[in-house]
């Protein structure tokens, strides 16, 4: 389930993507890499950033894998690149994994842009350079117009009833590390997920925090729409005027 919050935009100007990434190489001590791409993407909150730490085999030595779970295929990632790395011999991580497509990493980035295009980030202890490895799946299927928002020109892809999907389109549209995808238990014997979506350079913190107290507030059995939602955090529930945009 997926509530978008309405963002306000700070008075003043803000940086671009480009401007705030900075370009400098990769270190070579991993957990100095780890920490750099964890704070970038919000790792701690962001419900789709997936950091995994890994020994791999071969080369007897630490490494990490960075990507996003909404944006490649799970199945590729764990049969094509985990298992290889984990228990096959060898010392040229280019003849381990069974990837079709493997770019170099270099800086800071790099990552970034490959991460966005459904890449898995590869880094080693040790090495100042990494790889990325070409393993996207962006949600297609099953996606239809939208009925109730119809545009003339423009995308005809519709949100679905699947939280994840909703969240592989929105990764496609939107190639920003600020995007945050935050989720939060609502419901008391039947727990579902509300997922919070905002730029986190861009939100208002307490327009963002309000929101997050009165999501915690509910104590109902359960929520099951986002409608529901609605009327447990609008300020006026019988307001014939809502305040909230759906």
């Amino acid at each position: 389930m997926l509530y978008h919050l309405k963002r306000k935009f700070m008075k003043h100007s803000r940086s671009t993507e480009a401007a705030d990434i900075t370009t400098s190489p990769l270190s070579g001590e991993l957990t100095h890499n780890i920490e750099m791409i964890e704070e970038l993407y919000s790792a701690s909150i962001n419900k789709d950033f997936v950091v995994r730490d890994i020994h791999i085999k071969g080369m007897d030595s630490r490494a990490a894998l960075f990507f996003y779970a909404t944006a490649v295929d799970l199945d590729k990632v764990e049969q094509s690149i985990i298992s290889p790395l984990l228990t096959e011999e060898g010392k040229d991580i280019r003849d381990i994994v069974s990837v079709e497509h493997i770019s170099d990493v270099n800086d800071l980035l790099d990552v970034s842009e490959y991460i966005h295009q459904g890449y898995v980030i590869f880094l080693t202890e040790g090495s100042p350079n990494g790889l990325a490895f070409n393993v996207a799946s962006y949600e297609h299927r099953g996606i239809e117009k939208a009925e109730n928002e119809v545009l003339v020109k423009g995308p005809k892809e519709a949100f679905t009833e699947s939280a994840s999907v909703n969240l592989s389109l929105l990764r496609k549209r939107i190639s920003n590390p600020h995007f945050i995808a935050e989720g939060m238990g609502v419901g008391v014997r039947s727990k579902s997920e509300a997922t919070i979506l905002y730029m986190n350079d861009l939100v208002d913190e307490n327009v963002l925090n309000e929101v997050k107290k009165r999501i915690e507030r509910i104590e109902v059995d359960s929520v099951r729409s986002i409608e529901m939602l609605e009327q447990f955090i609008e300020e006026r529930t019988y307001s014939v005027y809502g305040k909230l945009k759906m």
